[in-house]
């Protein structure tokens, strides 16, 4: 979902704070659409 939406974006997951960081050039609104096309709920911390 993310690599079709920006391919050069960088992904970090922390499984037990259930955190994932990216870090892309695409505008935030784009990130959280296309996690929200695959099921999951999405928002921007800083």
């Amino acid at each position: 979902m993310i690599e079709d939406t920006d391919p050069d974006a960088t992904v970090s997951v922390d499984l037990a704070g259930k955190v994932v960081a990216i870090q892309s050039t695409v505008s935030n609104e784009q990130l959280r659409q296309a996690m929200g096309s695959a099921g999951y709920e999405a928002e921007p911390l800083a």
